[in-house]
């Protein structure tokens, strides 16, 4: 009798043992996957290496493609035009976005949504397309970018509900708003999620 249950015990240690390696795993896999501000996060080092490759290019003399020309314009003129905006969410979350008024948009804005392991200046040059189309723009960061909420990213789940915030904020100035939402990758995610409220 106690061979079959130290067999037993032995078991269940074992599928213990187990299982919390799975969870361990899931643990640095999550952090590598989401974070956003440490040191070996896939957001990490992506833009550590986009920042690497920029100051080799300027250190090199380089200019680049016509392209690279045409974002630093864009990125120009929505630095220039940009101003700083901050809500408080729901959950205490301090919220950030960029508005660029167009005075002649009337009552039509636009709510640019970057990518992961992006920012809103790098929607520039769409947030131009829009202005130029006679929108007001807002640009916001997704959590665990730029300046907004914590140290990792929501994916575009948690972002739904700060931009239905940033709705609320544009309809309560004007009731009379229409409102367009755009995206790209991650922000396209976060549009539709938003859709869905």
């Amino acid at each position: 009798m106690a061979g079959k249950s130290s067999k037993k015990r032995g078991a269940v240690g074992a599928a213990f043992a187990a299982s919390m390696g799975v969870a361990a795993l899931c643990g640095f896999m999550t952090r590598f996957a989401i974070g956003t501000q440490r040191k070996g996060t896939m957001i990490g080092t992506l833009v550590t290496q986009r920042e690497k490759d920029r100051a080799e290019m300027e250190a090199k003399g380089e200019k680049g493609e016509p392209w690279d020309e045409y974002v630093k314009e864009q990125k120009a003129w929505f630095k220039e035009n940009a101003e700083s905006l901050w809500l408080t969410s729901e959950h205490n979350v301090r919220i950030h976005a960029w508005r660029i008024v167009n005075p002649e948009a009337g009552h039509r804005y636009a709510l640019v949504c970057h990518g992961y392991s992006s920012a809103p200046i790098e929607m520039a040059g769409h947030c131009r397309k829009f202005y130029d189309a006679g929108y007001s723009v807002y640009a916001p960061a997704a959590k665990g970018h730029e300046e907004t909420g914590t140290h990792t990213t929501g994916m575009g789940w948690v972002d739904r509900i700060y931009l239905m915030q940033w709705i609320d904020e544009i309809v309560k100035d004007d009731p009379e708003a229409v409102i367009v939402l755009y995206g790209e990758s991650m922000g396209a995610a976060w549009v539709m999620m938003t859709s869905g409220e």
